[in-house]
């Protein structure tokens, strides 16, 4: 047993002593470094969370005359309501993509969805830039959703209802945009949403605050008669 214990100390001693001073620095040195490495790298993470969670709220906050269109109109033509709205693979029409989207929004805003949920919706129907943007990392995605639908909670935003506008086209028929509604017991919220054509598909591509419009109630009557 004697025999065993001294061997083994030996062969200790021996590998210790085969390793000059200069190199067990080298060693912790190099590890220090690598630790010193995955620390920035998690802090670095953090603060592109931190940065695009602060985007994206100061986008909420933006006063309405810093993101007016160019195009903004005074009266709108209101889409006619659905009773029910059918989620298909994909979407070649955007007037039914439209009418998923505001749904969408609508219910992530009023909580009425999870984070998951919202996130899966968007890494089906979002756009290319949408994904570069905020859905390549699928924790820090959810995390920023879970924030946003937070704030809005302590804020006590209870939206009750949403209208939303007939589809614009731009010149080469690849973007659209229409109009959201969103009212409350205390005001209504306008907001522009744009929606990208990706191949042969409709994608969502961004949701900003708008001026108010005025609803064209002689068009909503005109739709419905013609269901």
């Amino acid at each position: 047993m004697r025999i065993a214990k001294y061997l083994m100390f030996a062969t200790i001693a021996f590998l210790l002593s085969a390793c000059t001073e200069d190199e067990l620095v080298k060693k912790a040195m190099e590890m220090k470094e690598e630790q010193d490495k995955e620390e920035i790298a998690a802090e670095n993470e953090e603060k592109k969370v931190a940065e695009k969670q602060k985007e994206i709220l100061e986008n909420l906050e933006k006063p309405i005359n810093e993101v007016l269109k160019d195009n903004e109109l005074e009266e709108q033509d209101i889409l006619n309501e659905e009773n029910s709205i059918t989620v298909k693979e994909s979407f070649s029409d955007p007037t039914d993509f439209a009418r998923l989207t505001g749904k969408m929004l609508f219910e992530f805003n009023n909580s009425s969805i999870t984070p998951e949920e919202y996130y899966t919706f968007l890494e089906k129907f979002g756009s290319k830039q949408v994904y570069e943007d905020l859905l390549k990392d699928k924790k820090n995605a959810i995390m920023i959703f879970e924030n946003i639908q937070n704030i809005m909670k302590e804020q006590r935003v209870e939206n009750s209802s949403y209208v939303l506008t007939q589809i614009s086209l731009n010149q080469n028929g690849k973007e659209a945009y229409f109009y959201r509604k969103v009212s409350s017991d205390n005001e209504d919220q306008y907001y522009i949403t744009t929606l990208v054509l990706e191949g042969v598909e409709w994608k969502y591509d961004s949701d900003e605050p708008s001026l108010p419009f005025e609803e064209d109630s002689e068009k909503i009557i005109e739709n419905v008669e013609e269901k």
